[in-house]
């Protein structure tokens, strides 16, 4: 799965002109000064596809309500909740618009679990052979209160063929498809196909850094703040001891530098568990000592949570803010070597960063786009590789 294409107005900097995006390729760069709207493009795609809120409001039993609950819908179904100012300028009345164009595998579309993938593409052939194009349109807009807003589906199309529309009054699905009456305004079997986007775009914000952790906390959901935590589990759990396994093949099988020293602990992965007091301890061996992992640098730190959190992820591509961080010139170039092989490995099929770096003004496997920000606090994208020498060699100190 790879998005090809993106047009979107009105999100947090982004003003009312529509930004169109194009030629995004499986490595994906963006470059700009500080606060002109970098993360926001990121911040956008993994809000926009990650799986809403839906609130059941139970009955009405004797006055009282009885069964109320809140779980998770599809993407596109359900509300946005505690996400204040995400509207530009926090005007709640104009909605923020969008369309995406996506590439997707046939084979992707069966594993997901989709049981009529023959009959959608006898109904919605595709000229890519076992890849189709799916086109998105809709938008956010405001639901009762500043923190609270809902993403509505307008119209998808699959192989340049309607396969929904929502008119303002009538939603329609597979309309297009006449043949398989099967299908036929199916509302069910859209949302099965419509789930493989959902939370498929994982995003990490520049707050990566792992912390103390009392032995015992919670693992249920792998974050930088219970790591350490979290591999020990693991390391106990007889049933999933495979996937602990796995883990430390995943991280051997990177293709660490045989000569830089400050990658070692990571080349010889084998981490050991330790107490001090109640704090839970990951020791990594270097130079023959085991050593606990608050003691190696910020780098070393960075790339192991990036790696554990790609590991865990079923998203299939990867937002990074600030990439190079901590990371000095020599180990940004390893970390991209190490970053194409996870993609090349088939475990991401697409990713997304921002950067200040310089050195990635002379890599040339990834498209790039610069966002600026005018006066006004408007903020555009541009795909301009022409220029982006001139910015890294000087850059603006205003």
């Amino acid at each position: 799965m790879r998005l090809t294409e993106i047009t979107f107005n009105r999100f947090k900097s982004f003003g009312d002109t529509a930004q169109l995006v194009q030629g995004f390729r499986k490595m994906n760069m963006s470059y700009g000064n500080n606060n002109s709207g970098k993360s926001n493009c990121l911040k956008f795609l993994g809000l926009l596809f990650e799986r809403k809120a839906v609130v059941d409001p139970g009955l009405i039993v004797e006055n009282e309500i009885v069964g109320g609950r809140t779980f998770l819908g599809s993407f596109y179904e359900g509300t946005i909740q505690n996400e204040p100012f995400i509207f530009h300028n926090n005007i709640r009345t104009n909605p923020i618009e969008f369309q995406c164009h996506f590439l997707i595998g046939h084979q992707e579309i069966t594993e997901s679990g989709f049981d009529k993938t023959e009959e959608l593409f006898m109904e919605y052939p595709s000229e890519l052979g076992d890849e189709s194009v799916l086109v998105i349109k809709g938008n956010i807009s405001n639901f009762g209160d500043p923190f609270t807003s809902s993403v509505i589906l307008l119209e998808v199309k699959l192989n340049g063929r309607e396969l929904f529309l929502n008119d303002g009054t009538t939603k329609h699905h597979f309309r297009s498809g006449a043949a398989t009456q099967s299908m036929y305004n199916d509302s069910l079997i859209f949302q099965n196909f419509m789930n493989i986007l959902n939370n498929q775009f994982y995003f990490l914000d520049t707050d990566r850094f792992f912390v103390k952790e009392v032995d015992g906390q919670s693992t249920a959901k792998l974050t930088h703040r219970n790591f350490k935590n979290w591999l020990h589990n693991l390391s106990l759990d007889a049933v999933n001891r495979h996937k602990y396994e796995n883990f430390i093949n995943f991280i051997k099988q990177q293709p660490f530098s045989t000569t830089a020293f400050e990658t070692k602990p990571l080349r010889y992965f084998n981490p050991s568990y330790a107490k001090f007091g109640d704090e839970i301890q990951v020791l990594l061996e270097c130079n023959r000592q085991k050593l606990p992992l608050d003691s190696f640098g910020t780098g070393i730190q960075q790339i192991l949570a990036i790696l554990a959190l790609i590991f865990e992820t079923s998203s299939k591509i990867l937002l990074i803010e600030e990439v190079e961080l901590n990371l000095s010139p020599k180990t940004q170039k390893l970390f991209f070597r190490i970053l194409r092989n996870v993609i090349s490995s088939g475990k991401l099929d697409q990713m997304f960063f921002t950067t200040h770096s310089p050195y990635f003004n002379f890599v040339t496997d990834f498209s790039l786009y610069e966002v600026s920000i005018s006066q006004l606090g408007v903020s555009s994208i541009a795909n301009s590789p022409a220029t982006r020498r001139s910015f890294f060699a000087n850059p603006r100190l205003d």
